[in-house]
């Protein structure tokens, strides 16, 4: 018989198949999502944080937009093992929702701009993640190649690009703030040696809180305690030897420097090594 190929009697004909699943790939320690650079470069941020980006997974959420705080499987955001090329850089003291060990939750360790890839997990079963219950979020920077990379960026915002609340009062969380910095990373051996560095300045002026004695009027958020009383707290700390001050609220600048530094040596074909600096 002839099966419309070529093929008669006699003559063998072999199927060839072949199948890709990444569900079940040896290598896959469970359900992991990967956010590459190009997802990165392709979603608009305002705060350049890491907590915009993990959302490409569907299994994490923002619960505070404000602070920060993110949750992964339904789990409290203090549940999380945030790590930079597999070294946990987490708050220790759990004071940020956002999980970072930063001065604001604007800001983060390192740059997004020295970012590869984000990888999230959530039901990892590979025994060498630990230290999480919620998402396991690791960052992996960027590395030199043989090709020279230079990029400067700049970033800004003022309260006036925030609209106001519902009842119409302006945005007050700040006046201005704003970022700038660059990289520059290319080989020093090709094939074998590279580097990568970058640097990054935050900036972020504040203003004082709505807040003031109940007896003094003239803003929104009188608290409950009196000049009086204030005069006389001061009298008993004076009596000690130390002067509190005023009672007054100041506005807030904050200041953040980011210096990073990575080298990446292939030893040998099958051997590779290396630091990191930030």
């Amino acid at each position: 018989d002839n099966f419309g190929n070529g093929a008669s009697d006699g003559q063998a004909v072999t199927v060839v198949a072949t199948t890709s699943n990444d569900v079940f790939a040896p290598d896959n320690m469970g359900a992991t999502t990967t956010i590459t650079r190009q997802a990165i470069d392709a979603f608009p941020s305002i705060k350049r944080s890491l907590e915009d980006y993990v959302r490409f997974d569907p299994r994490v959420v923002q619960v505070d937009k404000e602070r920060g705080g993110i949750s992964g499987g339904g789990q409290n955001n203090r549940y999380n093992n945030i790590r930079i090329d597999g070294v946990p850089t987490n708050d220790q003291f759990g004071l940020n929702d956002s999980g970072l060990p930063t001065v604001t939750n604007a800001s983060q360790p390192v740059s997004i701009d020295w970012i590869q890839e984000f990888s999230v997990g959530i039901s990892n079963y590979d025994v060498t993640q630990s230290d999480f219950v919620g998402a396991n979020i690791n960052a992996v920077t960027k590395s030199g190649g043989n090709e020279f990379e230079v990029a400067g960026y700049g970033v800004f915002r003022n309260d006036n690009m925030v609209g106001d609340d519902e009842n119409g009062n302006e945005f007050r969380g700040f006046e201005e703030e704003s970022a700038a910095g660059g990289y520059i990373g290319g080989p020093i051996i090709a094939d074998r040696l590279f580097f990568f560095a970058g640097y990054e300045r935050f900036e972020r002026s504040s203003p004082a809180p709505d807040f003031c004695l109940r007896d003094s009027g003239g803003c929104g958020n009188p608290i409950n305690l009196t000049q009086a009383q204030v005069d006389e707290v001061t009298t008993i700390a004076q009596g000690y030897g130390w002067d509190p001050g005023a009672a007054s609220i100041s506005g807030v600048d904050n200041t953040d420097d980011k210096y990073f530094a990575k080298l990446d040596w292939n030893i040998t074909d099958d051997q590779r090594a290396w630091v990191r600096y930030n």
